[in-house]
């Protein structure tokens, strides 16, 4: 026995061919077509025992298709089965089974149902005989309920026209303000709502353009909250960021003039922007707005005190640039941070990016390599006897550019660098070279030299001082390291241990520029320091000024009852040289005995008088 023919009818390729694929599955013979007139045909050549239309299609659509069928006396026998997704109402299906259809049935139906009822209607068919077929609906009927179905739908659909074009206005309105909000964030600081540091460079370049036109100056101010770090970690991040809009409120407090852009650059940062009042005002801005956090911050009853630092460039003075003024400002205001509520303006020379101090950096690698450094020297005279008993070695630049250049304004830079360890080996070479001349010509000195707060952590360099004696040949020389306090007390346990190691060599240690820093006795009395050396910016003033005089004698005692040798830094007159003996220091140096000078002058110096150190 033959299986069943059933012709599909949808529009929806996807539809017919899983269709196709479940009746094929089920043991019947399918043909397909894609609107009713196709159907149609197909219907007339093959002559199914079974239709089955969606009704919603192009050309002919499933009502009419019915129709047609039902009105041909050789194919009104064939059923014909409706599925469809959009027409699901009972009007529609009274409207199907009024032309003759078997059922009715709505998309999805599950696949066993859907077999079923093909079933069910394939064996009434064969019950009910070919020529059975109901009787048809009169034409202007039809043609009523017909139209009412068409109006109904066609009121349906654009009613779902309008739902979707108001979700597709309400998509649109959503995607551009979240598209607005995007923009917003991209230029505005989320937390503060404040510009940030994009939208602040654009801001400037617009008012740096009106200031040309009118030949007036700006002033910008970095502000930076000090110790921001510590409070964040000690009250949570939440009340950090409670704190710093509190902050931004009370720099609104400031910027009262017209005009003034507030930003917030990132973390605790703040930049204002005033571009009228002169140059001369910006000071005082920045002193109001360090005396506006002279009042504390109540956070949920805790008050809290903060102080801010201030970096200040001014256009067009240190740039015309917005990103290179900012960074000026910015350059200004680290050179002053952690320094509570202290301001800076902008200058070249402190500028660690200036093009020349970068020259600088890229040159002192090789300087080192070449020999374009030298040591000079400057006497260390004991004051009682008047005789020269040491020197200091200060090292030099040679610069092929810029000629020769003092310590000051290149040793920052070696530090920064991280070239500080291979000056410093370079340094106690090229003096253990000179010691050793010094000793076989019969000149018996103590040398000196300084050490950076880098070679205190540096866990390497007493074994590196050990080979360089080595390599020299030379065993516990006449040398005296000096430090200073802030040195010292960064890391106060590793610096004793590195000075102790470095004390088994037989190195002698003087604390350098005394008083000036944080003192500590019970720091004093666990390293094994030797010497003190006062600042000279007490022994300048030790004649004239009383409190000068205080700290200086108070020194002088408080070392000695240490035991440790003292140096007065500084000395440039008579009347300064002859308190210091009379307060019993032990040595000076300074001007007034001689200014730092190459080893072979050093020589001719030491063989006059009054001041002589070679041996008899």
């Amino acid at each position: 026995m033959a299986s069943p023919t059933i012709v599909l009818v949808d529009d929806e390729e996807t539809n017919l061919e899983l269709l196709e694929a479940l009746l094929v599955d089920a043991g019947y013979e399918v043909e397909k077509a894609t609107d009713g007139r196709v159907a149609l045909e197909r219907i007339r050549e093959v002559r199914p025992d079974l239709v089955i239309t969606d009704i919603l299609m192009p050309t002919m659509d499933g009502y009419q298709l019915c129709r047609e069928l039902k009105a041909s006396p050789e194919l009104r026998s064939i059923p014909l089965i409706f599925y469809t997704a959009t027409y699901t109402d009972p009007e529609d299906r009274e409207l199907a089974l009024s032309l003759g259809a078997s059922r009715f049935l709505v998309k999805p139906e599950p696949a066993d149902r859907l077999k079923r009822t093909i079933r069910e209607v394939l064996e009434e068919h064969r019950e009910e005989g070919s020529g059975a077929s109901p009787a048809l609906s009169e034409e202007p009927a039809y043609l009523r309920k017909y139209n009412r179905r068409l109006v109904a739908k066609l009121e349906d659909k654009l009613q779902e026209l309008d739902e979707t074009n108001r979700r597709l206005r309400e998509e649109v309105a959503e995607r551009e303000q979240a598209e607005a909000r995007v923009r917003h964030l991209a230029y505005y600081d989320s937390l503060t709502d404040l510009p940030n540091r994009t939208k602040l460079l654009e801001l400037m370049k617009e008012a740096f353009d009106g200031t040309d036109e009118h030949g007036s100056t700006c002033s910008l101010l970095v502000i930076d909250v000090d110790r921001f770090r510590d409070i964040n970690h000690t009250l949570g991040h939440r009340n950090g960021d409670r704190l710093l809009r509190l902050v931004k409120d009370r720099l609104e407090t400031v910027t009262d003039e017209d005009g003034d852009i507030l930003a917030r650059l990132g973390a605790d940062e703040f930049a204002l922007l005033r571009c009228h009042g002169g140059a001369g005002g910006s000071p005082v801005l920045a002193r109001r707005i360090i005396d506006a956090f002279e009042r504390p911050f109540d956070l949920d009853g805790i008050q809290i005190h903060i102080s801010v630092s201030v970096g200040i460039s001014r256009y067009p003075a240190h740039g015309a640039d917005p990103a290179l003024l900012l960074r000026h400002a910015e350059v200004a205001m680290h050179g002053v941070k952690g320094h509570r509520g202290s301001i800076s303006v902008y200058t070249p020379e402190e500028d660690p990016y200036e093009p020349r101090r970068l020259e600088m950096i890229s040159g002192i690698r090789e300087a080192i390599r070449t020999d374009e450094l030298l040591l000079h020297y400057q006497p260390k005279v004991e004051l009682r006897e008047g005789r020269t008993v040491g020197a200091e070695a200060l090292v030099r630049w040679r610069h092929p550019d810029h000629g020769f250049l003092p310590p000051e304004s290149f040793i920052g830079l070696v530090e920064q660098t991280g070239q500080i360890r291979a000056l410093t080996h370079w340094l106690i070479r090229r003096a253990l070279v000179q010691y050793s001349e010094w000793r076989a010509a019969g000149l018996d000195l103590r040398l000196s030299m300084n050490l950076s707060a880098r070679n205190l952590a540096d866990e390497d360099f007493p074994q590196a001082v050990a080979e360089l004696f080595r390599e020299e040949e030379i065993q516990r020389p006449a040398f005296t390291l000096e430090m200073t306090e802030s040195a010292i007390l960064q890391d106060p346990p590793r610096a004793r241990s590195i000075l102790e190691r470095l004390a088994d060599l037989g190195l002698d240690f003087a604390i350098d520029d005394f008083g000036t820093g944080y003192s500590s006795l019970s720091n004093l009395k666990q390293l094994p320091v030797s010497e003190l050396k006062i600042d000279k910016s007490f022994v300048a003033g030790l004649v004239e000024d009383e409190n000068d005089a205080v700290i200086v004698r108070s020194t002088i005692d408080l070392a000695h009852n240490l035991g440790l040798r003292v140096t007065a830094e500084g000395v440039e007159t008579e009347a300064v040289w002859t308190r210091l003996r009379e307060l019993e220091c032990d040595m000076a140096q300074g001007f007034y005995m001689a200014r730092p000078m190459p080893p072979d002058q050093l020589e001719r110096w030491i063989g006059r008088e009054p001041w002589s150190g070679r041996k008899s």
